[in-house]
């Protein structure tokens, strides 16, 4: 094997750039990608904690939600009896009458001139 000068001399350049490229370049590289990394993995866990937050949140709206319906069901009112006091005293099968035109304009003039006598009673 032959092994020249010129060898050693490339081999030594080659050490010698690889320790200023490893002082001067890649620490300072590793270094702001390892703080970059860290910084993310902080978002990241902060991210976690908002999400865990949000679902608990939504949990206790779901849970007030369902607490306001079953209190609203339990405080409706039955409608369908007639016991009620605005049913007394009504039928409980209504006819519905169809009014004339000619009835219905006596009804609007009689309905102005009460409307009119009450506003001239206010004015003085």
């Amino acid at each position: 094997m032959n092994i020249n000068a010129t060898l050693i001399v490339q081999a030594c350049n080659f050490f010698i750039a690889y320790v200023i490229l490893r002082m001067l370049f890649f620490k300072p590289v590793v270094a702001a990608l390892r703080q970059d990394q860290a910084h993310l993995d902080g978002l990241v866990g902060q991210l976690t904690e908002k999400r865990k937050l949000l679902l608990a949140l939504e949990h206790s709206r779901q849970e007030q939600w369902q607490q306001v319906q079953q209190e609203f069901s339990s405080h409706v009112p039955d409608v369908t009896t007639t016991d009620l006091y605005i049913f007394k005293g009504l039928s409980p099968q209504r006819q519905i009458t169809v009014l004339d035109d000619l009835h219905v304009k006596q009804l609007e003039q009689e309905l102005s001139a009460i409307i009119i006598k009450k506003v001239e009673h206010v004015g003085s």
